[in-house]
């Protein structure tokens, strides 16, 4: 059998004036259009109010805090026709008349309730979603830093929050300013206006602060929603029992503590911003009138300032931006 040779195959040659078609995969810097750094933070923003305020329902449950308003108009206007006494109880201190209504609206447990559905409806999602379809990958390998997405995700919570309470109660100031001019509105209490935009923007503040929190470490909305609801109910009912078995003796000193809660914080330092003295209201006319003093602030702003500033450290430890690794 004869041996069959197989001529070599040429040799392959690399003409440098050809255009290589291996794809570049290199990693190269962003080269598109960047907008300043400080307002990078609204383009994580917007994605978070258009999702909340994009939804037909939402502005159902937006609109619950507006009924307690127009019930307190309602009943400012009854009280003026039926010529009722300028104080609200007995031995009210001056100038508190439409700061306790105000307060009464805010911080009763109607709209304190409305207010922390609307947080977990706009908040409980914002990172937990994120962190469950993996769109961190897609919002840190664009030029915006953790700061930017914290920022960005803790104002679409605080801007929906703020606008639920600050719409109804700019309506109100304007009835009241209205129907008591001539009573000596702006008289009698002249910053009324600059309190209540600092008093609607106190739970703004916490609410967006811890939840941003907690939605950084979850990847699911129920989760949150359930962890946050149950640390709103259970504090308070904690500080309350607390303050009123470990210091029954103390008066002032339970009053802070049982102010030691997300609610009682809201309503301690709301208090404290409208300078107000609350009534106890009893079922019993012939009950004797009892009042509850105004907390005293600084434990209230430590305690509040620690939690929102360690919550949004939280969400900092936890969201990581995307490393490209070299080999």
């Amino acid at each position: 059998m004869s041996d069959v040779r197989v001529p070599p195959l040429p040799e392959a040659q690399v003409r440098p004036d050809e255009q290589s078609r291996i794809s570049d995969l290199s990693y190269r810097n962003y080269d598109g259009p960047l907008k300043p750094r400080f307002v990078r933070w609204w383009i994580v923003a917007k994605a978070g109010l258009q999702l909340t305020w994009g939804q037909w329902w939402f502005y159902l449950i937006a609109l619950l805090p507006l009924f307690r308003f127009l019930l307190a108009g309602f009943l400012m206007f009854l009280r003026t026709q039926l010529g009722a006494p300028q104080q609200t109880f007995v031995d009210e201190p001056e100038g508190q008349r439409f700061a306790l209504q105000f307060w009464s609206v805010l911080c009763g447990d109607t709209n304190s309730l409305f207010l922390l559905v609307i947080a977990l409806t706009a908040g409980a999602g914002c990172i937990s979603a994120d962190n469950r379809a993996n769109a961190l990958l897609v919002y840190l390998s664009k030029p915006i830093g953790r700061i930017d997405y914290i920022l960005g995700k803790w104002m679409s919570i605080f801007l929906t929050l703020l606008s639920v309470a600050l719409v109804p109660t700019a309506l109100l100031y304007l009835f009241a300013l209205i129907s008591y001019r001539d009573d000596g509105f702006l008289k009698t209490e002249p910053w009324l206006g600059p309190r209540l935009l600092i008093a609607v923007t106190v739970p703004a503040v916490i609410h967006a602060s811890l939840i941003v929190g907690i939605s950084a470490w979850s990847k699911s909305a129920r989760i949150v929603s359930a962890i946050y609801t149950s640390v709103y109910i259970l504090g308070g009912v904690l500080a309350s029992i607390c303050g009123g078995i470990l210091y029954k003796d103390k008066p002032e000193i339970q009053n802070v503590i049982q102010h030691l809660s997300l609610r009682g914080l809201i309503i301690g330092i709301d208090q404290n911003v409208l300078h107000v003295v609350v009534p106890i209201i009893r079922l019993s006319r012939f009950a004797p009138q009892e009042t509850v003093d105004i907390p005293k602030l600084w434990p209230l702003l430590t305690m509040a300032g620690v939690l929102v500033i360690g919550s949004l450290a939280a969400a900092w430890i936890k969201i990581r931006a995307v490393e490209v690794v070299r080999g």
